[in-house]
This record gives C-alpha cells, sequence and structure tokens, in this order.
C-alpha cells in the first residue's frame, strides 16, 4: 500500500498519512536516513514537510531524495526488522516467515528425535527395516521444510522487501512533483485571476465612461414627426407577441417606435381559411363593412395573398391554417380610422342565371349529393349535381326544376322504408367520414 499521499484538497502543505497499516516504513527511513545517505546537518533538505512554499527548495529536495535511492546509498535491507518496522502488511509478511523457519526447525528437532528413538529399538529388533526408513524420510522433509522457510524469509529481506520499498519511496517523490506542480499551476492562476481582475478594473472605467454619454444623449434626445397626421404604435399588427410601447420600456435599434400613417389609403387585412385559399386571387373585387358604421357599404380590391400562414393564430391554435389576405380600400373617406373592425366579402366568381338552393338542403348519400323534394303530402330523394357554393347557397346543375321546393332538413315523415334506409345509410357514412 502507499506510504505517504499528498491530500489534494490542502495543496498548500504536504501532509501524510498516519496510519499504521501504511505507515510502515515511514518511521524506520525517517529515523535512520542521516546514518544511510551522510546527510549535512546545515544542507539537509526538508522533503517530508513543505510548508514554505519554496518551489526551488522543494524541487531541490525531491532531487536529492532521487540521488540518494538512484546510487543506492539506502539500504532498505536493514529495514526489515521487526522493531523498526509498525503494525503493516512488511511486519505481517515478515513475521509469517519468521514463524514458519521456527516452525519448520521445530518439527525437524522432533523427527531428530523421534528417529534416534526408532534407532535404539531396531538395534533391539523391536521395530522394522521399514520403521526406521520412514522416519529417516521424515526427517528429511523436515530438513527440506526448513531450507525452504528459511529462504524465504531470506528472499522477502534481500529483494522483496527493499523492491516493494523502492516502489513505494517512488510513489511518494511522484506525489511531491505532483505537489510541486500543482503550487506553481497555483500561482499561475492567481496572476491570471490577478490580471483579469485589473482587465475587469479598466472595462468598468470604459463603461462608466459610456454611461455617463448615453446619459447626455438621452437629455438632447428629442424625437420630431416629419408631417402632421395621426400618431400609431409601432410594431406592426402583431403585438401580441412584441414588448408594448410604453414609458420606460427597452428599446433596441431600428425598433419602430411610432409610426404617422397615410390615411388616404385604407386597407383591410383579413384572414382566408386554407380551404378557400386557393380561390382568392389578386385582383378580385370585395364588399367590406365597418362595423362602427354597418349602413355604409365600400368597395375594395385584393392586393395581395399571404404565402405562409399565419404566424400568430398558428401559435394559438395550431390546428387552424388561415392566410393573411389584403384589400384595397377603393376611395378616400375621413372617417375611416386605422384599427376598425371590418367584415370583407370577396366576389370570387359571378354566376348569372343559374339554379340554387340554400347551402344546408344537401346531404351526401353513398358518395352522392342528394336533397330531398316536396312531392304534394310525400318526400322524394333525389339525387343532384352540384356547382359552386358560398356561405350560404350552392349552384344546382342537374336534378332539380326551379320552382321545386326542397326541404332544409332531414324529413322525419312521410318516407318510404327505402328512402328512409337510404338516409340512414348516408347519415352513418357521412358520420364515419367526419369522424376519421
Amino acid at each position: 500500500g502507499k506510504i505517504l499521499e499528498p491530500l489534494a484538497e490542502e495543496p498548500e502543505e504536504l501532509h501524510y498519512f498516519t496510519n499504521p497499516t501504511e505507515n510502515n516504513l515511514n518511521n524506520s527511513f525517517a529515523q535512520n536516513n542521516r546514518n544511510n545517505m551522510s546527510f549535512d546537518d546545515e544542507k539537509e533538505p526538508n522533503f517530508l514537510e513543505t510548508k514554505d512554499g519554496n518551489s526551488e527548495k522543494e524541487s531541490e529536495s525531491v532531487a536529492f531524495l532521487i540521488s540518494a535511492i538512484t546510487t543506492g546509498s539506502v539500504d532498505f535491507r536493514k529495514y526489515a526488522d521487526p522493531s523498526l518496522l509498525g503494525d503493516g502488511e512488511a511486519q505481517q509478511i515478515l513475521q509469517k516467515y519468521t514463524t514458519d523457519s521456527i516452525l519448520a526447525e521445530e518439527d525437524l528437532k522432533l523427527a531428530q528425535k523421534k528417529l534416534e528413538g526408532t534407532r535404539r529399538l531396531f538395534e533391539k529388533n523391536f521395530v522394522t527395516q521399514t520403521d526406521l526408513e520412514t522416519d529417516e524420510l521424515t526427517v528429511k522433509r523436515r530438513q527440506v521444510a526448513l531450507e525452504q522457510a528459511n529462504n524465504s524469509k531470506s528472499l522477502f529481506v534481500q529483494y522483496e522487501f527493499p523492491k516493494q520499498a523502492e516502489k513505494l519511496v517512488a510513489a511518494y517523490i511522484q506525489a511531491l512533483w505532483k505537489y510541486i506542480r500543482i503550487q506553481k499551476l497555483a500561482k499561475s492562476r492567481l496572476a491570471q485571476a490577478e490580471a483579469k481582475l485589473n482587465s475587469a478594473k479598466a472595462q468598468y472605467a470604459l463603461e462608466l465612461r459610456k454611461k455617463k454619454e448615453i446619459e447626455d444623449q438621452i437629455q438632447k434626445c428629442t424625437i420630431r414627426a416629419t408631417k402632421p397626421g395621426l400618431v400609431v404604435y409601432g410594431g406592426g399588427e402583431d403585438r401580441f407577441m412584441q414588448d408594448r410601447i410604453q414609458e420606460g420600456a427597452t428599446v433596441r435599434e431600428r425598433q419602430v417606435i411610432i409610426t404617422i400613417p397615410d390615411t388616404s389609403v385604407m386597407r383591410v387585412r383579413t384572414k382566408i381559411h386554407e380551404s378557400n385559399i386557393k380561390r382568392i386571387k389578386p385582383g378580385q373585387k370585395a364588399r367590406i363593412r365597418v362595423d362602427a358604421y354597418p349602413e355604409e357599404e365600400l368597395f375594395g380590391t385584393v392586393e395581395k395573398v399571404g404565402v405562409l400562414p399565419n404566424a400568430q393564430n398558428r401559435w394559438l391554435n395550431p390546428d387552424l391554417k388561415v392566410y393573411d389576405t389584403f384589400v384595397i380600400v377603393d376611395g378616400n373617406y375621413p372617417w375611416l380610422k386605422p384599427g376598425m373592425t371590418a367584415q370583407v366579402e370577396i366576389i370570387v366568381a359571378e354566376l348569372v342565371n343559374v339554379l340554387y338552393v340554400p347551402l344546408q338542403c344537401i346531404t351526401n348519400i353513398d358518395g352522392k349529393q342528394a336533397c330531398y323534394v316536396q312531392k304534394g303530402d310525400r318526400t322524394e330523394l333525389r339525387f343532384i349535381k352540384t356547382g359552386d357554393y358560398n356561405e350560404s347557397f350552392i349552384e344546382v346543375k342537374d336534378g332539380l326544376k326551379e320552382g321545386e321546393m326542397v326541404l332544409l332538413r332531414y324529413p322525419t315523415e312521410s318516407l318510404g322504408a327505402t328512402e328512409k334506409e337510404k338516409r340512414e345509410t348516408g347519415k352513418k357514412k357521412r358520420d364515419t367520414l367526419e369522424s376519421s
């Protein structure tokens, strides 16, 4: 195990562990380093403690220790003594080898005594030749065991113990070098921190000057209109997603704060559902009614159709896709104000002299358009062919004649069994389509 190890949490001072199981070499090494290394009392480097923080002295101490080990001036074998070792692993191993040697010697003595007794008995013919040879073989085994125990102890003292000691001292030296590097790194970081502090002070002084300049600019800041008119907050129509323009609000560069719109040309911004957007084209005429003046009917022309869905509406309802469409109001009306609410009816087509019925009269049966026609006191289901439509009416191209009475809802009476079954079948299929 490790004998000495610096603590990373306190790099200013080198600490070492005093656990008996991990300090079995330190005590003896510290007590006998003068006799083995021939240290000069006046020039002896203190390599166990480095409290002064002098990196040069620490480097000299490590270099001196490395030189002493590499030149062989330290004989670690004399430390393989139970009186010099602590209660560590080396003490336990040495104690084991010593005990094994003592036990092997005692076993040899017992075997020799038994062999002497067996020889006396053999001379008097009380034991056989085999018994005598067995005891002689036991003595030889005990001698071999004793030699092995002594050799194991000698190998440990002469080779294993010095090798392990050198390994642990090398780890100690490496820890010392690491400590020195950490100390130098800490000094470097301290110098960097001081440089950053000086830079921050200079930056603070610069920002302070800028602040004074900005305050001076604010005092001189006055916005003047380029022409008379109605002042409107900037930011476009999507003010819901932007910061409110008010006193104390933060503004950015090139941000529109207020505008003076040209009220001589007004336009209406309306939203068209994606199912109808393909029918809207620039240049189409439109009828406009302003909520504030419902009796006034205005006319206009489609200016442009949005390419992308309305972002604000997509955020509020992702499933609903509507496109911004702009309609220019024909004429000049002084009472029109920006922000008024209006209803727009865009004329996508004009159908002249066609047959049409209310939209709610049409139902879908087996994928075909149909309606119910009143024939006297009974109701007839009739399949028809439809054409263009608007929000209220739909064109009938075939299947109906002008003047026929068409039901606005499903009949509940006067239906034959076949017609009821067809109606129910059509209703179920429509419900299935709507569900899917």
